[in-house]
């Protein structure tokens, strides 16, 4: 083997220097192009998002006048839906008054029955006093005309 000399040396560094040089000059442009990659595929992705998210502040004023609606519907039908409960308890109410004042005529007049007829003086006894005999003839004999015979 043979000492290798400084010019030797130097040489051979440089060689490996230039190599590794242009190596890396080499790997920088390819870092360099996939960056450049990223960043457009990045700024694609932020443009997407910004549009999606422009058509969702949209869809939610839509949203929010939808629910403006749908409040006025929803209070129309509460306001009807109470009317109608009111209406129905009032029927129902008439109707049931309706039903006891009835009773309380029915009852009344069992009442008023009762009471004339408590009061009234016994068949037997009125049949007695207007009783009117026939005679052969057919004509009426008066009551006291029967007693007397």
């Amino acid at each position: 083997m043979t000492a290798v000399t400084r010019y030797e040396f130097d040489a051979h560094l440089n060689a490996v220097e230039t190599r590794l040089g242009s190596k890396f000059d080499a790997y920088l442009e390819h870092q360099k192009g996939r960056d450049e990659a990223f960043q457009e595929r990045l700024h694609q992705v932020e443009e997407r998002v910004d549009l999606n998210i422009a058509n969702m502040k949209k869809d939610v004023g839509e949203i929010k006048d939808d629910n403006k609606t749908m409040r006025y519907w929803l209070l129309g039908t509460t306001v009807t839906t109470v009317l109608g409960v009111a209406s129905i308890n009032a029927s129902m109410l008439s109707n049931m008054k309706t039903f006891f004042d009835s009773g309380m005529q029915a009852a009344s007049r069992v009442n008023d029955s009762r009471t004339q007829s408590a009061s009234a003086v016994p068949l037997s006894e009125t049949r007695n006093k207007n009783a009117v005999s026939t005679n052969s003839d057919q004509r009426p004999i008066p009551n006291a005309a029967i007693h007397q015979e």
